[in-house]
């Protein structure tokens, strides 16, 4: 930013930053902080069955890449697809069925109401 670009609002900011560093903190928090750590006393271990649930998982995981046979692990073979004039030839034939004739039913006439309006002429 350039000194021609500042505004009233960059000089009261410049203006109110000297106060804040010259705060001192709040007494008595350094030792409030520490006394806290040292009543929280040594971080927790982990308890022994909460170790065995991750490490159960990771043993079957060891035991199956030993145990599994290595044919598994090799990559499949690349798939061939047939020429378009091989598949024709092999495509299953289908017979088409002559369509089912439907029997018509003949709708029955509505009555008609007279009309109200005079003939046109």
């Amino acid at each position: 930013m350039r000194n021609s670009d500042r505004d009233e609002l960059d000089d009261l900011i410049d203006g109110a930053l000297p106060g804040y560093s010259d705060a001192s903190p709040i007494e008595g928090l350094e030792e409030r902080v520490l006394c806290r750590i040292q009543s929280a006393g040594p971080p927790r271990r982990l308890a022994w069955p909460l170790r065995i649930a991750f490490a159960v998982p990771a043993l079957a995981v060891l035991v199956l890449a030993v145990a599994v046979p290595r044919s598994w692990w090799n990559p499949l073979p690349p798939i061939v697809t047939p020429s378009p004039i091989h598949a024709a030839l092999t495509a299953p034939v289908f017979k088409l069925q002559p369509p089912v004739p439907r029997r018509i039913h003949p709708s029955r006439a509505l009555p008609k109401q007279p009309c109200s309006r005079p003939p046109s002429q």
